[in-house]
């Protein structure tokens, strides 16, 4: 538990899927499959899981950003885990 943050048991296409949704800032659920190259379903649960978790979140317009408060250390995990390089 990081930060009141659970990542334990996320499947690496839901990693993959928050990387993605983190490097475009805020991507639809049809978005986050075409960038993903995953199927709508599999991205659908992965944002559900997301959202449970508090990782990621659900504007008006239905598109899907990490949640700022966590922010920084779903940076870190990502980072630790290669989903994404650099600062």
């Amino acid at each position: 538990l990081a930060g009141g943050v659970s990542f334990n048991g996320l499947s690496d296409d839901t990693l993959f899927v928050l990387a993605h949704i983190l490097k475009h800032e805020n991507l639809s659920l049809k978005e986050v499959s075409r960038t993903t190259s995953l199927p709508l379903g599999l991205c659908r649960n992965s944002v559900k899981v997301c959202l449970e978790r508090e990782l990621l979140y659900k504007d008006e317009r239905n598109r899907y950003m990490v949640d700022l408060k966590h922010q920084y250390i779903i940076i870190k995990h990502l980072k630790s885990k290669n989903f994404i390089y650099g600062n």
